[in-house]
């Protein structure tokens, strides 16, 4: 993902600070939404409906291979692959 991506909120360097950002602008257009990827890895936008925060990742629904971790008190996992 290239910095400054057009219609994100960014840190300093560029870098979309938002989860839905990154949903929004660069895996609903880029990528293909799946209801089951297998035990393929794929990039994940995740949500606690509970409470709305947000967390994307690049990996498995239990393995995060990117990003900043797994986010366990997710409620509802998309899949874009």
């Amino acid at each position: 993902m290239k910095p400054n991506l057009a219609g994100c909120n960014t840190c300093p360097s560029g870098r979309p600070i938002r989860a839905a950002d990154v949903r929004n602008h660069y895996f609903i257009p880029n990528f293909t939404l799946t209801n089951d990827p297998g035990k393929k890895e794929c990039f994940i936008y995740c949500i606690n409906n509970d409470n709305g925060r947000e967390h994307v990742y690049y990996g498995t629904k239990n393995h995060c291979s990117a990003g900043t971790g797994l986010y366990p008190d997710a409620t509802e996992y998309e899949y874009y692959i």
